[in-house]
């Protein structure tokens, strides 16, 4: 994202170590929990379902919304969050679910855009319009430290890998081109329904690992049947080949490269 695209945006590009200054002060808690737009990665799904008790498609079903982005691969939202007040919002303005929160809102107010070269851009933003958190003398941070401290150590690589595998589906397979709805549910299983392929194929997998399979099935189903709409590597294919193909690659990357007797 251009800095002119973030200042349009009221946001202010900030390096690893520019200093702004904010806290997130009490009498304004739960305010940037309402009517706002919380987009999920398959980490955040994951950990909201092993937060709640439940499976991951069940997070899905309750929580999420999901709406074809402008290059066709599909945006999972927080519902509740875009509509009114956030479903795990507490009377008292805490997070019920704080120990296991998106990704957005850990980082809020600091926002990470990944660049295709694999760099990192950063930017300063209000989480919301009423945001209280901004005040003179509140204290400093840098984009850097604030990240440390937000408890991304763990879920950044995965955040980063599947912002990758959304580009490159986006930008090289031509996606929105050619992708229909049965495509485009069986890549969200894939990726973010980690609970429903694994119970089908009797797996039990820790999450960094399902998570890490489940990228790679989505890539192996599209880019074999990309390639039979004359996009990405394996252009030339028959369409009938390039759904077989993909398909039974996707099942090998599921199972961990071990093919079936």
């Amino acid at each position: 994202m251009a800095d002119t695209e973030l200042n349009r945006l009221g946001y202010r590009a900030l390096a690893a170590d520019t200093p702004f200054a904010f806290e997130c002060v009490q009498h304004c808690w739960g305010t940037c929990c309402r009517n706002v737009h919380v987009r999920l990665d398959p980490f955040d799904v994951a950990d909201l379902a092993r937060g709640l008790g439940i499976r991951t498609g069940e997070v899905l079903a309750r929580h999420v919304t999901l709406t074809a982005g402008a290059g066709g691969w599909p945006l999972a939202m927080l519902t509740e969050a875009a509509g009114g007040p956030c479903a795990f919002l507490q009377p008292d303005g805490r997070c019920g679910v704080y120990a296991h929160r998106p990704t957005v809102c850990r980082t809020a107010p600091v926002g990470r855009a990944l660049e295709r070269d694999g760099g990192v851009r950063w930017f300063f933003a209000k989480p919301h319009p009423s945001c209280a958190g901004c005040f003179a003398g509140a204290p400093e941070h840098t984009a850097r430290s604030w990240e440390a401290g937000s408890g991304l150590d763990a879920r950044s690589p995965h955040a980063e890998a599947y912002e990758r595998l959304a580009k490159a589906v986006e930008e090289d397979l031509g996606f929105a081109a050619w992708a229909s709805q049965q495509i485009v549910n069986l890549a969200v299983t894939y990726v973010f329904d980690i609970d429903a392929w694994q119970a089908e194929l009797s797996l039990v997998l820790a999450d960094p690992e399902a998570l890490r399979r489940g990228r790679e099935a989505a890539w192996s189903l599209l880019e074999p049947v990309a390639g039979a709409f004359g996009f990405g590597p394996q252009r030339g294919l028959e369409l009938d080949a390039g759904i077989a193909a993909g398909y039974a690659a996707a099942l090998e990357a599921l199972r961990g490269g071990v093919t079936s007797a």
